[in-house]
């Protein structure tokens, strides 16, 4: 695998571009397939903003480029995805828990905002019921 990087305006973001996937939907489908949940697309600085999608979305494709403007900003942007169509919300709060857990204890990580979508701010407010993370910054749920 091959890391390309390309620039928008002053961010740059990092896409995993493996050699046999060819065109962006394809990259971006598997990145949104990845069993971790988590798609890095930048690291500028130690506040770092998850986006999270809605129900029946594809959550690199839909927040890509809310992503790459807040990384424009300065921002580490990480788009959490999960199978919204499959498991309960408990399950996938339960995942995003562990995860924001895991910001929380990395030491580069100075605050964690959360920027959420329809189902997506369920998700987070199951996530954040058990434990508030210490380094929680903003919580932003759209629609």
């Amino acid at each position: 695998m091959e890391l390309r990087l390309r620039k928008r305006k002053m961010a740059t973001v990092e896409v995993d571009r493996p050699e046999t996937e060819k065109g962006p939907r394809a990259i971006l489908t598997k990145l949104a397939r990845r069993r971790k949940g988590f798609s890095d697309r930048t690291t500028v600085s130690g506040e770092t903003v998850v986006l999270i999608h809605g129900f029946g979305a594809n959550g690199v494709l839909v927040m890509s480029r809310m992503a790459r403007h807040i990384a424009a900003d300065g921002y580490r942007t990480i788009i959490w995805a999960y199978p919204s169509l499959r498991r309960t919300i408990e399950r996938h709060g339960e995942r995003l828990h562990r995860a924001l857990g895991a910001l929380d204890a990395d030491p580069n990580v100075s605050r964690i905002h959360l920027v959420t979508h329809s189902m997506g701010s369920i998700v987070a407010r199951c996530a954040l019921r058990k434990v508030t993370p210490a380094k929680l910054g903003r919580v932003v749920m759209l629609a």
